[in-house]
């Protein structure tokens, strides 16, 4: 699936994000891991650098970490604001 491209710019311009937020969040997004150890490995980065990046995207919005037994399952959200961004170019669009 596709990252819508509003979500990719909100993404880029909001400010205290950066390049491992970004590639923790889109490694998230293409790959779906099963848990923060399958994330830091795609990432190519360390388990406890992960798991501070995936919190700050989950403060922020972009990111929830969802309990799957005894693992943390890391899954991309697309925040309510770009949502509604993405709904008023659909009407003006159609």
């Amino acid at each position: 699936m596709v990252i819508p491209d509003v979500a990719v710019r909100e993404l880029l311009a909001e400010p205290g994000i950066g390049s491992v937020e970004l590639a923790v969040y889109f490694v998230v997004w293409a790959s779906h891991p099963d848990c923060l150890s399958d994330l830091s490995r795609m990432a190519r980065v360390a388990r406890s650098t992960t798991a501070r990046a995936c919190a700050d995207l989950e403060a922020r919005g972009w990111l929830t970490l969802m309990a799957d037994g005894k693992r943390i399952r890391p899954v991309a959200l697309i925040p309510h604001r770009c949502q509604a961004q993405m709904v008023q170019s659909l009407e003006t669009a159609y």
